[in-house]
């Protein structure tokens, strides 16, 4: 057999090898997919250590104690893609904050906030979001709100399974309906803000995620 017409077969041989490989592994990745929320189905949501609200475009930042939230899941044990939110956070209370120029502060969340899980755990952490975020910010002489740039805020983080915490690395906020002396320190419409803080879930029973 001439060696030569042996080599289109070979490369046709390694590309139908490749292309079932790929195919195996997308198919892995679709099925890895979809999870499911159980436990609870009660959140409650109680900050460890500070919440640091910063506006930072005026550089202002308050810090607060407090900011509880809870909520529950919706459909607990039933499997879904990771496109379909795991919970609402309806319940707020709100708190006093101390901000750097102005002193006491009154943060009160509000709305009704989705639970949306984004992605795949690396060991116990999973990738959230909190979307539909949206909160009344009030000190003496200047008031607004907190929304989103579309129909809600987003707060980015991770949630451990075997922390039970829900950790913000950063927030898709923004300021709107300034009133009063803000201007003053540069608090103005369409400002952006963010939040980082780490709340505990200390519900009766755990919330748990998995494939």
């Amino acid at each position: 057999m001439n060696p030569f017409a042996t080599r289109p077969i070979r490369a046709m041989l390694a590309v139908a090898l490749a292309a079932a490989t790929l195919l195996g592994t997308t198919q892995a990745a679709q099925a890895a997919d979809p999870y499911t929320p159980s436990g609870g189905p009660e959140i409650d949501l109680v900050a460890e250590g500070e919440v640091v609200v910063t506006d930072l475009d005026a550089e202002a930042t308050s810090e607060c104690t407090a900011l509880p939230i809870a909520g529950a899941l919706e459909d607990a044990g039933v499997p879904r893609p990771h496109s379909e939110h795991a919970g609402t956070l309806d319940d707020f209370s709100g708190d006093l904050c101390s901000h750097d120029y102005f002193g006491l502060t009154a943060i009160d969340f509000g709305g009704a906030w989705d639970l949306v899980v984004t992605g795949d755990p690396v060991g116990p952490v999973w990738p959230v979001e909190v979307r539909g975020v949206s909160a009344s910010v009030a000190w003496v002489g200047c008031n607004y709100k907190l929304v989103g740039p579309g129909p809600g805020g987003t707060i980015s983080g991770h949630f451990n399974t075997a922390t039970q915490q829900f950790t913000s690395t950063g927030a898709d906020l923004q300021v709107q309906g300034v009133r009063g002396s803000c201007f003053i320190i540069g608090i103005a419409d369409g400002n952006r803000v963010t939040i980082e803080g780490t709340w505990t879930n200390v519900a009766a029973a755990p919330l748990e995620l998995s494939h």
